[in-house]
């Protein structure tokens, strides 16, 4: 990147803009509460551009450091398409991909949540990979779950989404209807959740709108808790 090259000015005012905009962050990771996002589109139009180009991306990179802002994905990325989302704060992200680089990493860790304070507190009996009975499809994973006096009550599908989130919530959909049908499922109720290691408005924006079933996107997300302090000398 060149340090040195001028950056023009409606991009530096946007930035600006939204750092002011910005709420002050509790800690020193960025989470929802502290962040906000833009569409690629809109960084483009902002830049006085009608396409994407590698120098806008540079420029807008510098424009956003030069603002005190930080991203959940740079800025100088070739992949960014006009379509894409990027969520701006003034503390940095959380690396996820480093504390989830896979997807059967993600889904130990769920593995490790059912039964415990969370989305599957009341579930149990996992099923990883289940077969849709008479179908072809399977189901990231699958859980029982339970009522207060501890009767089976219900079935969650769960899905793993790792970089990939187009149509995620469509899928579950699907396999909700399709779960709907078996025999086991009959007199249960039926809700899915979606657990991401990233957050994606573009997908997750579709809850806004009533489905036809529950569905719950949950996002994995890392935090810096200090537990100790020496004394002050």
């Amino acid at each position: 990147m060149n340090e040195d090259a001028p950056v023009r000015p409606s991009l530096v005012d946007y930035m600006q803009d939204l750092a002011v905009s910005l709420p002050e962050p509790w800690g020193d990771v960025a989470d929802s509460s502290c962040s906000t996002v833009r569409k690629v589109s809109s960084l483009i139009r902002a830049g006085g551009n009608k396409v994407m180009s590698p120098k806008l991306r540079e420029e807008l990179a510098r424009a956003a450091a030069a603002a005190g802002l930080e991203t959940d994905r740079p800025l100088s990325d070739p992949t960014l398409t006009p379509d894409c989302w990027v969520r701006f704060a003034k503390v940095p992200f959380a690396d996820v991909g480093l504390l989830v680089p896979s997807e059967n990493d993600l889904r130990r860790w769920v593995l490790s949540r059912v039964g415990r304070p969370g989305p599957f507190v009341h579930c149990d009996s996992p099923q990883v990979e289940f077969s849709i009975p008479g179908r072809k499809q399977r189901i990231d994973l699958l859980l029982k779950e339970r009522g207060s006096a501890g009767r089976w009550t219900g079935l969650v599908v769960v899905e793993f989404e790792l970089s990939s989130p187009s149509g995620t919530v469509g899928q579950v959909i699907d396999y909700l209807n399709l779960l709907a049908k078996t025999d086991m499922a009959q007199g249960k109720s039926l809700r899915g959740v979606i657990v991401s290691a990233g957050r994606y408005p573009r997908e997750d924006q579709h809850l806004d709108r009533e489905q036809p079933w529950p569905i719950e996107w949950w996002v994995l997300n890392a935090h810096l808790e200090k537990v100790a302090e020496s004394p002050s000398p």
